[in-house]
């Protein structure tokens, strides 16, 4: 079974209050540029060919990365809404290659109307109009939408599926308008470099409609996710661009630039979102690969690289430096006598006494192994270890847990081993580990105790020992 992994809680996860208010601002900001746009809307601006090529080529990668985003998260999670987003943004961002190789003036000269000139502007108006509908029709088919595959075989199957219905919707689409344009079929929406008034009056407004009705579907949900969200905002756009596109005079007019630019910017929203989101996965990888989960501290494996620097340190200027090796009393009949959930519940409280205690930054604490913790203090003498240790050892007892399989005291306790050198330049963390291991082995002939180190084992001799 595939577990709901990566970024699905994109499409799990209700959308912060701040990331809503931020998409309202996108949206208002985008609404109002628009309207200021169409007040210049008929002023004839520079002829930039190369400007066009430029906007598409930053719209068609920025569309198939979030494709490839979308189809790669639908493949380890099996969320099939990932797929249906991902085809609808596959074929967003092909299109747009036909779309630049028939646009006038681009790699070869089109005069007049009619042919193949209306190729390239029906493109435009077939990617606006089917990016909304499938966008749309997902959300309305939400229940079979969101359910996940639960085989790596169905997801393998439909992943081929959405890969190949986007380079064959592709192909579909693209043939039908080339063919009907060629045979003069295609009603003509642009003469010379103007929009005709069957643009402006029937199909601009019935895009810029599709688009906001399909923005109100995506968002009528009782839990409107951070993808719907960030989708939605993008439908306003693409449908606030329909519309400056029909209120400009045609091609190279103000109007017409602004709206290429927010098709640049519609086609990097959402790929700004995974983008950040991916981030974000680094961050809590990065987090649970370096912190006990129970405890909160850090796990073996980063308390040991942490160390290990700090001791690097160390060889450039000699200073105090102290470790101490905590262990619960007689914690295996704690775990047999109140069971294993209590015994986390244990551990959880003892964890945060210990960090109470070593409350600076460079005081590094994790949690070894079991019921074994480990501290390591920078520029603490001896005495001050030693009260460091009587600190936990107290503040442990104190907490009051029952603990009726104990023979030394009613309560929890805990007994620590402290080690301190001063001036060593190549101590090693192993040696560090031995000596205060030796020295709880003291302490717990007692238990509920603190004991140092009297005999400090020879610099550089590694013991290697394990959890």
């Amino acid at each position: 079974m595939l577990g709901p992994i990566a970024l699905a809680d994109l499409m799990d996860r209700r959308a912060p209050r701040k990331a809503i208010g931020f998409g309202i601002a996108v949206a208002l900001a985008f609404a109002v540029l628009v309207f200021a746009a169409i007040v210049f809307g008929n002023v004839r601006g520079p002829t930039l060919v190369p400007f066009v090529p430029m906007c598409a080529t930053l719209w068609c990668v920025a569309d198939l990365l979030t494709a490839y985003l979308l189809l790669t998260q639908f493949s380890v999670n099996g969320m099939r809404t990932f797929a249906i987003f991902g085809l609808a943004y596959g074929i967003s961002g092909l299109l747009t290659i036909p779309y630049i190789a028939y646009f006038p003036g681009v790699f070869f000269p089109i005069q007049g109307a009619g042919g193949a000139l209306q190729v390239s502007v029906w493109l435009w108006v077939v990617w606006h109009f089917t990016f909304p509908a499938l966008v749309a029709g997902s959300r309305i088919l939400d229940r079979v939408a969101r359910v996940r595959i639960p085989s790596k075989i169905g997801v393998e199957r439909w992943l081929a599926g959405a890969i190949v219905g986007t380079v064959a919707g592709c192909l579909l689409l693209v043939a039908i308008v080339i063919i009907a344009a060629n045979q003069g079929r295609l009603p003509e929406i642009v003469s010379g470099t103007g929009f005709t008034s069957l643009f402006q009056t029937s199909i601009a407004p019935v895009l810029v409609g599709l688009n906001i009705i399909a923005a109100i579907v995506v968002l009528s949900t009782r839990r409107t996710s951070t993808l719907e969200l960030w989708l939605s905002v993008t439908l306003l756009i693409a449908g606030l661009d329909a519309g400056l596109n029909a209120a400009s005079g045609g091609r190279y007019y103000i109007g017409w630039y602004v709206g290429k630019l927010e098709t640049v910017a519609a086609s990097a929203l959402i790929l700004m979102v995974l983008l950040g989101e991916i981030n974000a996965l680094y961050g809590r990888l990065g987090k649970l690969a370096t912190i006990d989960a129970l405890t909160g501290l850090s796990n073996r494996q980063a308390f040991d690289n942490d160390a290990r620097f700090a001791l690097r340190l160390q060889e450039r200027g000699p200073t105090d430096l102290a470790f101490l090796v905590v262990d619960i009393d007689f914690f295996k009949q704690y775990n047999d006598t109140y069971g294993h959930q209590a015994g986390d519940a244990c551990l959880t409280r003892i964890a945060h006494c210990i960090r109470n205690a070593c409350g600076r930054s460079i005081d590094l604490v994790g949690r070894f192994g079991g019921e074994e913790f480990v501290v390591l203090l920078q520029g603490t003498n001896a005495s001050g270890a030693s009260r460091v240790g009587e600190t936990i050892r107290d503040c442990v007892e104190k907490l009051g847990i029952a603990h009726a399989g104990s023979t030394v005291a009613p309560v929890v306790t805990v007994s620590v081993g402290v080690t301190h050198t001063h001036g060593e330049r190549e101590v090693c963390l192993e040696t560090l580990f031995k000596r205060a291991d030796d020295a709880l082995y003291r302490a717990k002939e007692k238990r509920n105790a603190v004991a140092t180190d009297e005999v400090p084992a020879p610099v550089g001799h590694l013991i290697h020992r394990t959890a």
